[in-house]
């Protein structure tokens, strides 16, 4: 299945977008998307105000999830479904690649440019995708 058009926006990670990103999704009223995966919960929650402004249900014509679980304050009485982030993993496994780069820099090793490295989240279930909370 190919991304649609309009499958992409990209937000400034905060509330002050959300009218051009419901612009942006919902431009083609006979192509709204079902669901709409937020890089982070404040992009969510201005997301999901806008799109009940222009009198869409949520979850019930379309998802939106957020992504770090920062219990972002909503205006309506929804709760986000969201990803919880390990934090204090993130901050160790960085701090472990940043001494082991300054290492390997001491001792003439070239860097090998980006690691990437995958983190367990925690599915925090909420009103906005229709799930049952669990």
């Amino acid at each position: 299945m190919q991304e649609p058009e309009n499958g992409v926006f990209y937000g400034t990670m905060w509330y002050s977008d959300s009218d051009k990103a419901y612009n942006h999704f919902f431009a083609d009223p006979s192509n709204i998307p079902q669901a709409i995966v937020c890089a982070n919960d404040y992009m969510a929650h201005g997301l999901i105000h806008e799109i009940i402004l222009h009198g869409y249900s949520i979850p019930d014509d379309v998802i939106v999830t957020g992504f770090d679980n920062t219990q972002a304050i909503s205006p309506h009485s929804l709760t986000l479904t969201t990803i919880g982030q390990d934090y204090a993993q993130m901050i160790e496994l960085g701090l472990d690649q940043l001494d082991k780069r300054i290492r390997e820099r001491s001792h003439g090793i070239p860097s090998k440019g980006a690691e990437f490295i995958g983190l367990h989240g925690n599915l925090v279930l909420g009103d906005t995708c229709g799930c049952q909370h669990q």
